[in-house]
């Protein structure tokens, strides 16, 4: 309590020491609250609206606390990922991984495992987007992204559990236009083209069509192959606006998206050898006979092939809305279509396997998931003493997910003569096949008790079945190519053969004991605004939220059940000096129990071990203040803060990882262990952003801006056993961009500039298979600098 009280302390002092930005975090473009829709910064964010709520509402006035970045100004920054955003936001971390993004808000998030869905939620013109590869492909031809914080159940269902990302798309335009942007940094080569166009055909219907192409080479140098891999991205978008009356309109929407990686998730070897045990297995080996083995986080590795990530993802939706006066019906209907693939390295060191591969263990993943969605709402305008909104959902969805995991580093099959032998290539594998079905029914009831003070109630009920199967074996590989998906096939061996190898390669043999579940959940919500003036609010709620269960579709056979938050949240939105001055506090707590924890832990051995249940309860807590002032003449200073307490409250008998049981062996550790007061995962304990925005007119025509901004983090684990080795040390990256552009918004030719000190930080830390004390990372992008163009015209 005394830590908590100090941190929320030095939100309060933060708030008092600097006048501040309003709700984002970026230099000059990446805007937040307070800046216009073109990415520069306003006198004041009354005209900023947003749909957190499912309806439009002034950000300052909507009680809930959310971020908003628009997509100018994340194209002016040339952020195209949802990990550049979270970067500049305090409390949010989105970092990539092999398997899929890692996404978590104020410490809440999902481990990686296919069959959860995602804490934090990700919607696209309100169309949920359950994978979690598919979040990597949002951002693109965007109107803005609304980042909520907190469980977000009552508008956006059941699995908004730690908070959600809400993403609006350009619509089609009704005046003839067109955008087009080029991006190039020699650093990586990195390139980038988009363009966009409007295309009106009458007064009632438009269209638009939106590109994007995207390729650059791997952060990460690889010294086997002398060389890098290469990420190429390509999008394509075509959507309608049908609006033939006042009562009624039809928007649709078409989107695809590919995304085809070499190299860019490339794992490093670290501590080989480690600081406080003799070098082992494959570590060793790579030892003698090398002599010696890079091993500290450069951007360097000695994977025998590049890594593989590839997605390709179909989505269609159409929106209908009728205006009846004084309320509106909208249906949202739509279908999506992903295809995902992995293959990447576990042991990147530079030897040959004794089997004579160039792999040592070796994960390749197929994934296909199909899903079909209904959404019907009636909702009340905006005006009035008593506003509602009542609605409908269904989703149907299907998953596939087949796993394969090679054990190349070793002859494993001599353990199971005469069924294997020792020339084989053992692979434990796993086909797994789930069908879920949603149904929901939520409402809301805004009643204005007084002309300043109003109270909202909300509830959603919602019911998840589920059914799943898997079909597990172990077997031999008759064909390794890592550079195709799928990169292993293999052979069934028989029961006798399976049964040897089984408890070596951690293999679980058997089908879902229950593979039928059903869960449900009724998710209260209230909350109290008092709003004296257009200039200050203040608003205190209430939210219960939940997020069902489900199964383990990887290496194991384990199930788990429901989560379940209770969420507190106070804060305080104030505008000064007519808009000069923006100031935001905010204030929270969330209680989870039945926490859904996961995780992969290899033996000394090198096998893997995939945990996952219902393992533990934590709390997260804090304060988070943001501030905008406008200094005139151009300039304007911004911060972003928060201070974050996110701890598991009772997380007793939690899994060991390798090197802890080792220690245990040694009598110098106890497993299982007890977490209970540990911090979690994701979850710094201060994070951040400030920064400035100078905006200088040359004359009539042409315009000079320049805006940095510094964004910081404190130490903060990136498994979830908390461990020193898996904890990223904190740090602090600059950010600076220089433009010269039109007055008129009609071109702009800017300089930028990220993580000009060229910090080494990684996105991802674990212990290395078969090498006790030695650990593997992925080492984030350091510092470049490109340059880039962009022209409007009718917009």
């Amino acid at each position: 309590m005394k830590q908590f009280l100090t941190g929320v302390s030095l939100i309060f002092m933060g708030s008092i020491a600097v006048p501040v930005q309003a709700q984002s975090s970026d230099p000059s473009p990446v805007k937040s609250s307070d800046e216009t829709m073109d990415g520069r910064a306003a006198l004041s964010s009354d005209d900023i609206v947003v749909t957190a709520q499912r309806r439009g509402e002034r950000l300052q006035s909507v009680p809930i606390s959310v971020s908003v970045v628009s997509g100018d100004a994340l194209q002016a920054q040339n952020l195209s990922g949802l990990e550049g955003i979270s970067a500049r936001m305090p409390a949010v971390v989105i970092r990539p991984a092999p398997g899929g993004d890692q996404l978590h808000i104020r410490g809440a998030g999902s481990g990686f495992n296919p069959g959860f869905e995602q804490s934090v939620a990700t919607f696209v013109d309100n169309i949920y987007r359950p994978r979690a590869r598919s979040s990597r492909i949002a951002v693109f031809d965007i109107e803005r992204v609304e980042i909520l914080k907190g469980p977000q159940t009552t508008y956006f269902g059941a699995n908004a559990i730690a908070g959600a990302l809400n993403i609006t798309t350009r619509k089609p335009g009704r005046e003839p236009g067109m955008n087009f942007l080029a991006f190039y940094s020699p650093s990586l080569n990195e390139r980038n083209i988009e363009a966009g166009a409007d295309l009106p055909v009458s007064d009632d219907l438009a269209f638009r069509f939106a590109a994007r192409s995207h390729g650059m080479d791997s952060p990460t140098w690889n010294t086997l192959l002398n060389g890098r891999g290469e990420q190429k991205t390509n999008q394509l978008r075509a959507s309608v606006v049908y609006e033939p009356s006042d009562s009624f309109s039809a928007t649709g929407r078409f989107d695809y998206a590919q995304i085809d990686n070499q190299g860019m998730s490339a794992v490093e070897a670290l501590q080989c050898p480690p600081e406080d045990l003799p070098a082992a297995g494959q570590c060793l080996r790579s030892i003698n006979v090398l002599g010696k083995v890079e091993d500290k986080l450069d951007r360097r590795n000695a994977s025998g092939f590049f890594d593989i990530s590839t997605t390709d993802l179909y989505e269609g939706a159409i929106e209908l809305k009728w205006d009846f006066g004084g309320a509106q019906l909208i249906s949202t209907s739509s279908y999506q279509k992903s295809d995902a693939a992995i293959v990447f390295e576990n042991v990147p060191l530079p030897v040959l396997s004794p089997l004579g591969v160039n792999s040592l263990v070796v994960t390749d993943q197929l994934e296909r998931y199909e899903q079909i969605s209904q959404e019907i709402r009636l909702q009340s305008d905006n005006d009035g003493p008593l506003q509602y909104m009542l609605g409908g959902y269904f989703d149907r969805g299907t998953l596939r997910v087949g796993t394969r995991l090679g054990y190349f580093q070793a002859a494993l099959g001599a353990l199971a003569t005469p069924d294997f032998s020792a020339t084989d290539l053992i692979v434990s594998a796993a086909d797994a096949y789930q069908k879920s079905r949603t149904l929901s029914a939520f409402g809301t009831l805004t009643y204005q008790l007084s002309p300043v003070f109003e109270v909202t109630a909300g509830l959603r009920y919602s019911n998840i079945r589920k059914s799943a199967e898997r079909d597990p074996y172990v077997g031999r590989a008759v064909m390794f190519n890592p550079s195709t998906t799928p990169a292993i096939v293999v052979e069934r061996g028989n029961a006798a053969g399976q049964a040897a190898l089984a408890p070596t390669v951690g293999a679980v043999l058997s089908d879902f004991a229950d593979g039928r579940r059903v869960d449900d959940a009724w998710m209260p919500s209230v909350n109290f605004r008092y709003k004296p003036s257009n200039n200050f609010m203040a608003y205190l709620s209430y939210t219960k939220g939940f997020k069902a269960g489900g199964y383990n579709l990887m290496l194991a056979a384990d199930t788990f059940g429901p989560e379940r938050v209770q969420s507190f949240e106070g804060g305080i939105k104030a505008t000064w000096l007519d808009g000069r001055i923006t100031t935001n506090l905010t204030l929270f707590q969330a209680d989870y129990d039945d926490l859904q924890v996961a995780g992969n832990v290899f033996t000394s051995g090198g096998g893997l071990v995939a945990f996952i249940g219902n393992a533990a309860e934590s709390r997260s807590r804090g304060a988070e203040f943001f501030g905008r002032v406008d200094l005139g003449g151009g300039l304007s200073l911004h911060t972003d803060l928060a201070y974050l307490d996110a701890k598991y409250t009772s997380y007793r008998n939690a899994p060991c990882s390798a090197l802890q049981n080792y220690y245990a062996s040694q009598d110098d550790y106890t497993c299982p262990q007890d977490l209970s007061g540990a911090r979690r995962d994701d979850a710094p304990k201060f994070s951040g952003s400030v920064g400035f925005n100078l905006d200088l007119p040359i004359n009539d025509d042409l315009e000079f801006s320049l805006a940095g901004t510094s964004h910081f983090r404190t130490d903060y684990y990136l498994q979830s056993i908390p461990e020193a080795v898996t904890e990223q040390k904190g740090y602090a990256k600059f950010d600076l961009r220089a433009a010269l552009a039109s007055t008129k918004d009609q071109w702009e030719i800017a300089l930028i500039g990220q993580n000009l000190t060229n910090k080494m930080t990684a996105s991802l830390y674990g212990h290395l298979p078969t090498s006790l004390g030695s650990i593997l990372g992925i080492a984030e992008r350091g510092r470049f600098v490109g340059v880039q163009f962009s022209v409007s015209i009718g917009k």
